[in-house]
């Protein structure tokens, strides 16, 4: 029933010998063609040895857990997690490796355990090198301090997150305290979100921000959330976002072709722009079901532009007719 969110978990990789054959001719050479094979041959080799740095490691098999799998890897590395229920927190530490379920994210599980550590960290400064593909990220909850609660990634990295549900999350601060991001907290500039299912997250405190998501910090290069499911989530004070809040000092953020959906805040139940931030672009969203639609404060610019919004919302090609989900009562979020 995810079906138009989730990526094609059936892929193989595929491993293509390389062969040396025919590479030395035994006959006299002139002094040219002498150095253009030595060339050839060293380029061979230098192809070679960067062939053979890159490894795939499997979770059990080769690392009994998926940390150490991630310590044990090394940049260019494909980490692969068989099915089953890893109960863990997990930080990519700096690495450039792509760590990916098996078979998506129905079988395999990163449960936080309710232990006051985010989920999923990146907070060393990771690239678009580092990519979180194919979980679901559970029961992680988180109170001050922290970044996030399923996934928080840290001002300078910048990694790629796809194709994962995170689910069930909570961000929760005592009382004049502000909670962000219970589903992810995204501040590292250049960060892209995609692919994505986000339900059921909540954020606590005096003041949330984005009981989904939260795109925060001073990030100013963009960050792009973008055909992402993100519904039932709830921010549950000022200044609210129950789906995505564009949080204090964002510049240039993409939200595009997300489905927003029965997200519940105080403020912008859909989506917030908070009023210092700039350069936010809202674009090709439906935004339905919400406890109120999209909310920019003043001064937060943006362009909100060929959106559904159920509240209506003035500006270029934005509509407020029904979608017409097909059966949303049980999460089939297909157009009719």
């Amino acid at each position: 029933m995810f079906g138009d969110y989730l990526l094609n978990w059936g892929n193989k990789l595929s491993h293509f010998p390389l062969r040396a054959s025919n590479m030395l001719v035994i006959k006299p050479f002139t002094p040219k063609l002498k150095m253009k094979h030595i060339l050839t041959s060293l380029l061979l080799l230098s192809f070679c040895s960067s062939i053979s740095a890159q490894n795939t490691w499997y979770i059990p098999d080769d690392f009994s857990t998926i940390q150490s799998g991630i310590n044990g890897s090394s940049n260019g590395d494909t980490v692969i997690v068989r099915d089953g229920t890893y109960f863990e927190n997990i930080n990519f530490s700096g690495k450039a490796i792509t760590l990916k379920s098996e078979y998506g994210p129905a079988t395999t599980i990163i449960d936080g355990m309710s232990n006051g550590t985010t989920g999923v960290s990146f907070s060393s400064g990771e690239g678009s090198d580092s990519i979180l593909e194919g979980f679901t990220v559970t029961n992680c909850s988180t109170g001050v301090g922290a970044v996030g609660a399923g996934i928080g990634v840290h001002a300078g990295s910048s990694p790629v997150i796809r194709g994962n549900w995170i689910v069930d999350n909570t961000r929760a601060v005592p009382s004049g305290r502000t909670a962000t991001g219970a589903g992810a907290d995204i501040s590292g500039d250049g960060t892209l979100f995609e692919n994505n299912i986000v339900r059921g997250n909540t954020t606590i405190g005096t003041h949330t921000w984005g009981g989904g998501v939260v795109v925060g910090g001073s990030a100013s290069l963009g960050i792009i959330v973008r055909n992402n499911l993100i519904y039932e989530n709830t921010a549950a004070s000022w200044p609210g976002g129950g789906g995505i809040c564009v949080g204090d000092g964002n510049q240039n953020t993409l939200i595009e072709n997300n489905t927003i959906f029965n997200n519940n805040a105080s403020n912008g139940g859909g989506i917030t722009v908070d009023y210092r931030s700039s350069g936010t672009t809202i674009r090709n969203n439906i935004v339905w079901g919400n406890t109120g639609g999209v909310a920019i404060e003043d001064g937060g610019v943006s362009s909100v532009t060929y959106n559904c919004v159920e509240s209506g919302f003035t500006g270029t090609g934005n509509i407020s007719t029904d979608p017409l989900f097909l059966d949303a009562v049980n999460d089939d979020f297909q157009l009719q």
